[in-house]
């Protein structure tokens, strides 16, 4: 069978309970589709989407070089992802092509707040941002301890921004922390825990806003300049958490694309693993782009993929280490084969292969982090594909039998796992369909998030993210 759900955020989320409920229909018969052995589809996005990087010193950029903070690294990565973005806003710093913002140092979010829309702000009516960056807080919890109202005014902020315009996507930060003061930390993150209830109620109202955990993306004692402010390896870190985010957002259904998404399976890097999965390309593909899998952190990712590119036939070797770009290719002479990664934990070695597991053959990266290749946090695959500025074509370009055939699993979705062997396959849904709306004290118990003690279709839902 084809292994894919696709799963990407949409960029701009329905406005009212009704509609929510509407997309956990249309979330249903997509999942009914995947049972037909079809599968949802993904493209990058044709517009040019608009970003509004807005914040405090932070997001200007004080400790970078050249002012360039997170937004430099940002760009790299964005633009070598083919992403069609703008960065917007009214201050201008940088040493990059796209360097437009609004972060304002020394300021707060009730200082932002005045100047986003009338009678003394303009920003948002100028730049009519599509997407938001949000990192603000610092300069209120080192001078106060109304933890309470300072977070008030970032949901203040939501407020503003949504009356403006409800299609926004706001990517509302939980901010980092100071180098060294204790008092002033534990201050960040209870403010973190309030902006984390904050952004639920609106999510829950449908509005399209994503939470990022910036609070603990640094190492304090290597990627700070200052008692404030990142150095240029804790900006490219805080890059890595904000092109997760976007990845998503800058994607867009389109019903010719293959892309699939397997999250949630978090690998143990203390531990070997090893995941493959066979690609189908066609050298006589007309449009640029690639099927294959990632494997990575919230900061780095190794990737191999097949694709073409100018119709040409390649292997893609790609790796985002510390915020920057590595790239390899090599000419592929076939459609069908399998894309192989695993990892050797003790010698911290990825080995990326068309060709089977292991060092033979195989493209190998070792120096990944400042520790030559260890993973800071349990690692995610992602598979997918995409194209540069058009649509692949289903007959042309599919990946299909993903399998995990190593690996010590964290945090994954074991509820969809019925049979309790590993792995979420037909054996699960065909236990689920047995049960549906049996009663007894053998029926597993009831999937779906109502925990209303009934097995239903809505317990289907739950296989879509895990499948």
């Amino acid at each position: 069978m084809r292994f894919g759900y696709g799963c990407a955020k949409k960029l701009r989320e329905e406005l009212t309970i009704e509609r929510l409920k509407q997309k956990r229909i249309l979330r249903l018969i997509a999942i009914s589709i995947v049972l037909l052995d079809c599968f949802s589809v993904l493209t990058i996005a044709d517009e040019v989407v608009k970003i509004m990087p807005l914040g405090d010193s932070i997001t200007y950029g004080i400790g970078s070089t050249n002012y360039n903070g997170y937004r430099k690294p940002l760009y790299q990565v964005l633009t070598a992802a083919d992403c069609n973005f703008d960065f917007v806003g009214s201050l201008t710093n940088g040493d990059f092509l796209d360097p437009q913002h609004e972060g304002h140092p020394g300021e707060t979010a009730l200082w932002l707040n005045q100047r986003l829309v009338g009678p003394t702000g303009y920003w948002l009516f100028a730049y009519q941002p599509e997407i938001i960056l949000y990192h603000i807080g610092t300069n209120n919890l080192r001078l106060g301890d109304d933890i309470a109202t300072y977070a008030q005014d970032a949901n203040e902020t939501l407020e503003i921004v949504y009356d403006f315009n409800p299609d926004i996507t706001v990517i509302l930060a939980k901010i980092i922390l100071t180098k060294d003061d204790a008092t002033i930390n534990a201050r960040i993150h209870s403010y973190n825990l309030l902006l984390e209830d904050i952004a639920q109620k609106w999510i829950n109202a449908g509005y399209s806003l994503i939470v990022v955990d910036m609070e603990n993306a640094l190492d304090y004692g290597t990627d700070m300049y200052d008692y404030l402010h990142p150095n240029n390896t804790g900006y490219a870190k805080m890059a890595g958490i904000w092109y997760n985010a976007l990845a998503d957002c800058l994607m867009k259904d389109d019903p010719k694309t293959a892309f699939y998404k397997a999250n949630g399976w978090n690998f143990d890097v203390a531990k070997d693993f090893a995941v493959k999965v066979d690609f189908h390309y066609s050298n006589l593909s007309q449009v640029d782009g690639w099927v294959g899998m990632n494997v990575g952190d919230d900061s780095n990712y190794v990737s191999i993929s097949a694709g073409s590119d100018n119709n040409k036939s390649y292997f893609y070797y790609e790796a985002v280490i510390n915020g920057n770009i590595v790239f390899e290719k090599e000419p592929r002479t076939f459609n069908d084969g399998t894309l192989y990664v695993s990892y050797d934990s003790t010698l911290k070695f990825f080995y990326l292969s068309h060709t089977g597991f292991g060092s033979q053959n195989a493209y190998v990266w070792q120096a990944l982090s400042p520790s030559q290749g260890q993973w800071e946090l349990p690692v995610d695959v992602f598979i997918g594909g995409g194209s540069s500025g058009a649509v692949l074509d289903m007959g042309d370009a599919y990946l299909d039998n993903f399998e995990v055939m190593t690996a010590v699993l964290l945090n994954w979705p074991p509820i969809t796992d019925i049979d309790g062997n590993g792995f979420i396959e037909f054996d699960d849904l065909w236990i689920m369909c047995e049960n549906w709306l049996k009663t007894g004290p053998d029926v597993p118990g009831d999937l779906y998030k109502d925990e209303d003690n009934i097995i239903n279709f809505l317990d289907f839902a739950e296989f879509g993210p895990a499948w």
